[in-house]
């Protein structure tokens, strides 16, 4: 690989030439990908160039003015034409390793492609129609079960109760009224006060005769503006019974009066 002084170039170069200069260095070129490389190469072969022409006019020049091709005029662009030279043949070596290193390595498969959207579209089909043949399926398992579960019983039909009824001895009248008024005074002497004299006011209240309907209102034999207007009217009479000749209040119309102040003091 060239040699390349990096304090001699720190001495001939701008700030962004010896940026330039220091990608050539050996642990910047190893971390270099193919892209970097070809993008400095780019830019170190334009500034190279750049400085091969200045230092080819310079020694003409020099050639016609002293008679001698390097003098002390263009001795510092040919030495930076030089320097550019170099790290150009530095770049150009690494970018060559990298290619050679790229092609041995064994290449990355290509990126699987999205199937047309009309395979897509016959796998979604085939996936609903595996999804309903499940979904029947299930519905008639549950289908068997409801089947193979027992009927419920049915209840009674009336003529069974009637049998029934008409089988069981019915129990007097005057003992179910007996067991009722002892169930009562029970709850009574457990606590239950309230809720027996409830029964018994339910019992001795008598029934409240109906409410008569009240008559509808007669309609008003004038319209609504109209209404508004004896509203209006009814208002002013009792402003003029009370004495008053407006309904403006003080301060309002004070108010009034001292903006009109203002505005006349300006004038």
């Amino acid at each position: 690989m060239t040699p390349i002084n990096f304090s001699q170039a720190r001495q001939l170069c701008t700030p962004d030439e010896l940026q330039l200069v220091e990608t050539s260095r050996r642990e910047t070129l190893t971390k270099l990908d193919a892209g970097a490389l070809k993008k400095a190469i780019t830019q170190v072969r334009r500034v190279r160039d750049k400085w091969r022409d200045v230092s080819t006019r310079q020694v003409r020049r020099s050639q016609d003015k002293q008679g001698a091709r390097v003098t002390e005029e263009n001795r510092r662009s040919q030495q930076k034409a030089e320097l550019f030279q170099n790290v150009l043949t530095r770049l150009e070596a690494q970018l060559e390793q990298v290619a050679v290193s790229s092609a041995a390595a064994p290449s990355a498969p290509p990126p699987a492609r999205k199937p047309p959207k009309q395979h897509r579209a016959q796998e979604h089909r085939a996936n609903r129609a595996g999804v309903k043949e499940q979904l029947q399926q299930k519905a008639a398992k549950m289908s068997e079960k409801a089947g193979s579960v027992s009927p419920p019983v049915a209840p009674p039909s009336a003529a069974t109760a009637a049998s029934r009824g008409a089988q069981e001895p019915s129990k007097p009248a005057a003992t179910k009224k007996k067991a009722t008024v002892a169930k009562e005074t029970a709850a009574t002497k457990k606590g239950g006060t309230f809720k027996a004299k409830l029964l018994a006011r339910k019992k001795t209240a008598t029934k409240k005769p109906p409410v008569a309907a009240q008559p509808k209102a007669p309609a008003l034999p004038f319209k609504g503006t109209q209404q508004l207007g004896a509203k209006t009217a009814a208002k002013k009479s009792r402003v003029q019974a009370s004495g008053l000749t407006t309904r403006t209040r003080g301060h309002v119309s004070a108010r009034g009066k001292r903006n009109q102040s203002r505005r006349d003091s300006r004038n």
